[in-house]
């Protein structure tokens, strides 16, 4: 018997690992106190012997599906990441919307059935608004990680008894993105001013996501030669990871006048907090470049859409996919049949 005890934010916790059978067996909760994990590991040892399988999560019968959720969430927050987690919690609203029975339900109650059901009733909803049912896949994917465990370990199969596993997704036709015509493009660029015409030419030149630009640093700017240093997470709840990509000389320039003489960490920088702008500035700078410019609006990641349909035409698919910080070429090959319908 082997409790681990281990402190988090919230006081001493504790959890079971075993080895059974050669099989480890890792508990999916973590307990408040050391007789709690050392009851629950008697229990899921029993039920591995009995069933010749890992548990599933829902053999912890005190646990119903809302609390399930929250707890998915705190761990997506404190394991991954900020986004992640928000984006997973706004999933699971949306799935008990759909289904507020299930909230006081436990998760062995759930069935492929009552899974086919429930996406059937959220596409047809979806339809109904003229919407894509994507939303539908990603919820799919999203709670069929919420019910498998443990969740911080790599798996090469998922639980043969996730409810949400065994459904079908539906086949989503994917159409070519609407980018920008270079008319349009520099129309907007020549109506922006100041700090957001600068926030946009950098997303221009250099096709870096919105968040990217955003938290660009002075100290990632260089000016011989002319380049900057991008980060991005390639996947969820991993690590930062560097890009260098070079720039304009002119741009270099409106860089170097813009940050002269200012003790500010960021490029972009919040006034009166060491901390980059908002998602919320963004979204404006562009909302009023593009009502200024008379152009129909067009969201803040079709910048990087517009540059990559560029650069699509001098380089080749490997250097593509360093430009943009694309983990393998098979993604940029994925993306330019997103943006350019090849």
């Amino acid at each position: 018997m082997s409790i681990e005890r281990r402190k988090t934010s919230g006081g001493v916790r504790y959890r079971f690992v075993r080895m059974v059978k050669g099989t480890r067996l890792r508990s999916p909760f973590i307990y408040l106190t050391r007789d709690q994990a050392e009851t629950a590991q008697a229990e899921y040892v029993n039920r591995y012997f009995q069933t010749g399988r890992i548990p599933s999560i829902s053999s912890h019968g005190s646990e119903n599906i809302l609390q399930l959720m929250l707890r998915r969430t705190q761990w997506l927050k404190e394991h991954r990441s900020e986004k992640h987690a928000k984006d997973n919690a706004l999933i699971f609203s949306t799935a008990i919307k759909h289904a507020p029975e299930w909230a006081s339900m436990y998760p062995d109650q759930i069935s492929p059935e009552m899974v086919e059901k429930w996406a059937e009733k959220w596409g047809k909803d979806l339809i109904r608004r003229g919407k894509s049912r994507l939303y539908v896949n990603k919820a799919l994917v999203a709670l069929q990680s919420c019910w498998n465990h443990p969740w911080g370990q790599r798996r090469h199969k998922e639980a043969a008894s996730n409810p949400f596993q065994l459904v079908e997704r539906f086949h989503v036709e994917h159409r070519a993105r609407a980018l920008p015509t270079d008319r349009q493009a520099r129309k907007v660029l020549r109506a922006s001013r100041g700090e957001g015409r600068l926030y946009l030419e950098i997303m221009a030149e250099t096709g870096a996501r919105p968040g990217e630009a955003r938290s660009l640093k002075i100290e990632d700017v260089s000016f011989d030669p002319p380049t900057v240093v991008l980060y991005t997470r390639k996947k969820r709840g991993g690590h930062r990871t560097p890009r260098k990509v070079g720039i304009p000389e002119s741009l270099a320039g409106r860089i170097k006048r813009w940050i002269k003489g200012k003790r500010i960490t960021y490029v972009f920088q919040q006034k009166g907090a060491d901390e980059p702008r908002t998602v919320r500035w963004a979204l404006n700078v562009q909302k009023a470049a593009c009502q200024a410019a008379k152009v129909p609006y067009f969201p803040l990641h079709s910048w990087r859409h517009w540059h990559a349909s560029k650069k699509a035409r001098e380089m080749d698919l490997v250097a593509l996919r360093d430009h943009l910080g694309h983990e393998s070429a098979v993604t940029t090959d994925k993306y330019l049949h997103q943006i350019l319908g090849v």
